[in-house]
């Protein structure tokens, strides 16, 4: 015999019923979801809320213990079904809200998802790089552009590509739209939307939650019986990023026929943001269309767990009039391209700020990202490339930073250097040189001396022409010799060695003289 958990609905709707052993696996834990529905039950009603505390419920069971599990259930009904019976012919016999809050709704879409999607792997069946590629929107991001959409009763919704229609689900169930609608050509995703329509119902009955008109159907968007329905619509939502340029210009013509004002929100923009109307792009989907890039959610897609930005397109065919009425006034035509160069500078604020207030985390393959009407594709964990955030980058700056003034550092001391050693080796050949050329003169003078004052037999040898001659010969290599020497080095030359030279080319003339007249 079968071992069952029942939870009493806190609206007095049929119980929830759970199969012991509870489904467990990487990504379903049908224990904790026993446990945190009971918590979210009790956020829901403050009574029970104060029940479950007083007597430590919630902080005394087994999740592996079928007794401990079926006692936590157990205490659960009796106070649900005390506190039902006590409200039963009061004014306030449901006080709860009818709609559900953003983090129940979270929740209750999780466990929609759990219980409908059996076999996750079965959606990533098909064939990649193809317009039919699955990939699911996670819950913030849907909840970031009803936000900013701001959806009324007489709003009709479509979610063109809906796959297993969560984000038809979450839009019906956090709106007040007339209609929410979705489409799904894929077989899979098509038959998987129907159980998630039944799990919907089934557990917004048992929350005893509200939600708006929804429809899903399997078919192709870009069929002619879709023209006339997305005409109809005012906010279209279409998951484009993997479509190609056919599908996207079939997109566009059925987006030309939208009623002004209406609005459609992509993965990847139908036209530039910074689009200008010329003669030539008449035509083109952005003469009517003003598009403006939501602020980027990281997690926000199953395919990459880095931020994504998505794109918000409002249909405004008066920039189509604006523009033909500046071809004949140049006062509007000055205005526009002040819009335009106004338009082009909040861009690029826009993506600067973007870019600064990205958080840059690291995710191990052991953490789970969480979110609504997350399937197979979406629960494969991303390593990111940057870990300590801003503050890593800051240092990578600083160390770059320092690493380039040591480098110039290096620089200047090599180059410091090689001056000191070639001013030292240019004094070093100028003192060796001019001691050299002083001594030679020296020799030569005195020599000289020698020869003309002590005239004698005895040094025959310096009375002789040759030996004049000589001198005089030695006197003019040296005298080239200071020239290019310490004129080549850049330093001027001492008065002493041309002295020198002068004093023995006189000297030498004198003694020429001299033996000629003998």
């Amino acid at each position: 015999m079968s071992q069952e958990l029942r939870l009493h609905s806190p609206a007095g709707s049929e119980p929830a019923s759970y199969q012991w052993p509870l489904q467990h696996t990487d990504k379903i834990d049908g224990a904790h979801e026993i446990v945190d529905t009971i918590r979210w039950v009790c956020e829901e009603i403050p009574e029970l809320k104060l029940a479950m505390q007083r007597n430590q419920v919630l902080s005394d069971y087994d999740t592996k213990s079928y007794e401990s599990m079926h006692s936590l259930c157990e205490r659960y009904n009796r106070a649900i079904d005390a506190i039902l019976q006590l409200r039963k012919g009061t004014t306030c016999a449901n006080p709860c809200p009818k709609r559900a809050s953003t983090d129940l709704l979270k929740h209750i879409l999780q466990q929609v998802y759990n219980h409908a999607i059996m076999d996750p792997d079965r959606l990533n069946a098909y064939e990649p790089f193809s317009p039919e590629v699955y990939g699911e929107t996670s819950y913030d991001l849907v909840a970031q552009m009803i936000e900013e959409v701001n959806l009324t009763p007489d709003d009709n919704f479509i979610d063109l590509g809906s796959g297993v229609s969560q984000v038809v689900l979450q839009v019906a169930s956090a709106t007040n739209c007339k209609l929410a609608y979705g489409i799904e050509k894929a077989d899979v995703p098509a038959e998987y939307a129907e159980k998630m329509q039944v799990e919907f119902r089934r557990w917004m009955k048992w929350y005893g939650k509200d939600y708006s008109p929804f429809k899903v159907e399997k078919g192709d968007f870009l069929c002619d019986e879709m023209v006339e329905r997305v005409a109809k619509a005012t906010v279209v939502f279409v998951n484009n990023f993997a479509f190609g340029p056919s599908v996207d210009h079939q997109l566009k013509e059925k987006f030309a026929n939208m009623k002004e004002g209406a609005v459609v929100v992509s993965s990847k923009a139908f036209c530039p943001l910074n689009f200008r109307i010329t003669d030539r792009n008449l035509s083109d989907i952005g003469s009517i269309m003003r598009v403006v890039e939501l602020s980027p959610l990281r997690g926000s897609v199953s395919w990459t767990g880095k931020p994504v930005s998505y794109f918000l397109h409002t249909i405004d065919r008066t920039i189509l009039e604006r523009y033909f009425k500046s071809l004949t006034d140049p006062q509007v035509r000055e205005e526009e391209y002040q819009k335009y160069r106004t338009s082009i500078r909040r861009r690029e604020r826009e993506e600067f700020s973007a870019a600064k207030s990205i958080e840059f985390t690291q995710s191990s393959e052991n953490d789970s990202m969480s979110g609504c009407g997350e399937g197979a594709t979406t629960r494969r964990q991303w390593t990111e490339i940057i870990s300590d955030g801003k503050e890593n980058v800051n240092k990578m700056m600083m160390h770059e930073k320092s690493k380039k003034s040591q480098k110039l550092s290096k620089r200047e001391t090599s180059k410091t250097l090689k001056v000191v050693l070639g001013k030292f080796l240019v004094s070093f050949l100028y003192s060796f040189y001019f001691n050299i050329i002083c001594f030679s003169y020296l020799l030569t003078i005195l020599l000289r001396i020698f020869n003309f004052f002590f005239f004698s037999e005895v040094f025959h040898l310096f009375n002789s022409h040759f030996w004049n001659v000589l001198l005089c010969l030695l006197d003019i290599f040296f005298f080239y010799a200071e020239t290019f020497v310490f004129h080549g080095f850049g330093i001027f030359c001492n008065i002493r060695p041309t002295f020198f030279f002068y004093f023995a080319f006189f000297v030498g003339l004198g003694t020429l003289l001299q033996l000629h007249t003998k």
